[in-house]
């Protein structure tokens, strides 16, 4: 059996207690406010995860970029709603679109599923290795006495 990557086990974990609370604040509460909020408090920290990822192979990409992309959608779409102020409490009051908004919210907590077992191969194993052992090797050759002259440098150019 091939090993599964703990990192993104626990992230999956920790997307369905904060998908669970989600669907705790949707069902509970009727002022639209509260929901548009949780939405956005929901969805922002899922887009500025997946903006972090760098996967290799190609469906692990494609995932990425469509969940990054919605998460950022819903966060756009969640803010014009609270900042034009819409009267959406009708909206709100229906049961099918609270069930909606439920189903939306659940594909993230799919994908993060998905992305444990995709992230799990050995070639993005591999790949995230490479990469921190890349940043690794910058961080010791960009050394304090560089960043210091770079600094004076940029101050004295302001």
């Amino acid at each position: 059996m091939k090993q599964m990557d703990t990192f993104f086990g626990i992230r999956f974990g920790s997307f369905i207690l904060i998908w669970v609370v989600l669907l705790v604040t949707i069902f509970k509460t009727v002022e639209p406010k509260t929901i548009l909020s949780s939405l956005i408090l929901y969805s922002i920290p899922i887009a500025l995860d997946y903006f972090g990822h760098a996967p290799l192979e190609e469906r692990n990409v494609k995932r990425r970029n469509l969940s990054l992309w919605t998460a950022i959608g819903l966060t756009i779409l969640c803010l014009a709603f609270l900042l034009i102020d819409v009267n959406i409490q009708w909206f709100i009051d229906n049961l099918y679109v609270k069930s909606f908004l439920c189903i939306i919210s659940s594909f993230f907590v799919f994908f993060a599923g998905l992305d444990w077992v995709g992230y799990s191969t050995e070639s993005e194993f591999a790949y995230r290795k490479k990469i921190r052992e890349a940043q690794k090797l910058h961080q010791e050759t960009y050394r304090f006495e560089e960043r210091v002259k770079e600094k004076r440098k940029n101050a004295q150019e302001v």
